[in-house]
This record gives structure tokens, sequence and C-alpha cells, in this order.
């Protein structure tokens, strides 16, 4: 269930907030988290962040931030017409990126937007067949078993990770 809640912050996400429609680029920082990783379902193409600059990229039509830190710099690869939608705080600069965010969305809705989910039955029964059919998918890093799981924490917070983390509670 908390990756459906996750796939439906995707959904709600690129379909309600950025209205992101067929033809148009979107990127997706983050790709690698549980909504990031759904998120970048509905693209085609994957980057490493960590060999790739912002301003190597080309335009987007839609920027999905999940990261919350150099929100200018991928600001800035937007089209004439593009969104984006934060999803993510700088933990660093929580308050300036909080207040910074919220005000730039505040002057120029149609660009920047905020986003907070609270997923309908409906949407969760739709993301459910979406899974049941194949259309979106988990990604899963790890199965570890229950007395792992302060390793798995200590591997979420060393970065690196692409996708979720099981924990099988029926293995010691």
């Amino acid at each position: 269930m908390p990756w459906l809640v996750n796939a439906s912050s995707a959904a709600a996400t690129i379909t309600d907030k950025a209205r992101l429609a067929p033809g148009e680029r979107l990127l997706v920082r983050g790709a690698t988290g549980g909504v990031g990783s759904v998120a970048v379902q509905f693209g085609d193409a994957a980057l490493d962040y960590r060999t790739t600059r912002p301003e190597d990229l080309g335009r987007f039509d839609v920027v999905v931030d999940v990261v919350g830190t150099d929100l200018g710099a991928y600001r800035a690869r937007l089209d004439r017409r593009g969104r984006m939608v934060a999803l993510a705080f700088d933990p660093d600069r929580i308050v300036m990126s909080m207040v910074g965010t919220g005000l730039r969305a505040a002057l120029r809705p149609r660009r920047s937007k905020l986003f907070s989910n609270n997923p309908s039955a409906e949407r969760m029964a739709e993301l459910t067949r979406c899974v049941e059919r194949g259309d979106i998918r988990p990604v899963i890093h790890a199965v570890l078993p229950m007395d792992d799981v302060a390793e798995a924490h200590r591997r979420l917070e060393a970065g690196g990770v692409r996708g979720k983390y099981v924990v099988d509670m029926g293995r010691p």
C-alpha cells in the first residue's frame, strides 16, 4: 500500500498538476525514489545525475522535482511555457526553500506548482489496475529480512539506492 501512495503522488503530479501532454518532454529529478521511480515511467529516457549537469540538458515542458536542491538551475531548463512541480524542499535551507518555492507558486501559478497528495479511492483503484496490467511497476532495490532494517536505513542515508527496500516480516 505505501508504494501505491507514491504512485498516486506521481500520477497526480504528472496528470493533475503538471498536465503533461503527449509529446511533451518530462524531466524527473529524484527518479530513484518512491515517487520518482513511478514518475519517470511516464517518460522514456534516464540520465545519471552524477554525470549530467543541468546546463547539459535541453529544454523541458515539465520538471518534476523530488530532490529540492538547485531548483533555479532546473527551472532554467524549462521551455517558455514549461511547468515545474516541486515535491521537496532543500533540506539544508528548508525555510528559505519553502518560502521561495511558495512565493514562486503564488506569483506564477502556471509555471511553478507546489504539491501535496490526498488520493481518492478511485485513483488508488486505477493505479492498482495499472500495476496489475504491468503499465507501472514498483522498483525494488532489495528485499531484506526484518533484522536488517537498520542496515536499510544506513544505505538509504548514504544514497545511491534505486527504488524501494522491501522488509520481509517473515524472515528474522
